[in-house]
């Protein structure tokens, strides 16, 4: 009996390490993709911002958070509860701007 209950552990031992070994790949991709998400979106803010300094001082009207949260990431958008209209009428289907606007600008400081 004891060989048996012996086996049973250490069958036992081998699925949680063969379950574990599947576990920390997939826990680890998870954590760094929200780490990286977080920075993108950090830098997605901080060249928003920039941008409409840079169409303030141009003169041109500033793009609208929402809009262009929606172009960078759907489901971050959706989670704002300041945008949740828009968004709501962007999924019926009408047409988000994009950012075409703030590449004209950038084009056109570059020239200077």
């Amino acid at each position: 009996m004891e060989n048996v209950k012996g086996m049973r552990e250490c069958l036992l031992l081998v699925f949680l390490c063969i379950w574990a070994y599947g576990c920390i790949p997939t826990i680890g991709g998870i954590v760094s993709h929200s780490i990286a998400t977080t920075r993108e979106r950090r830098e997605f803010v901080e060249n928003f911002h920039a941008i409409n300094i840079q169409r303030h001082e141009a003169g041109l009207p500033p793009l609208d958070l929402c809009t262009e949260k929606y172009n960078f990431d759907k489901y971050w958008a959706r989670q704002d509860p300041e945008c949740k209209d828009k968004i709501k009428e962007f999924d019926k289907g009408e047409k988000a701007y994009t950012t075409q606007e703030a590449e004209q600008l950038q084009e056109v400081i570059e020239k200077k």
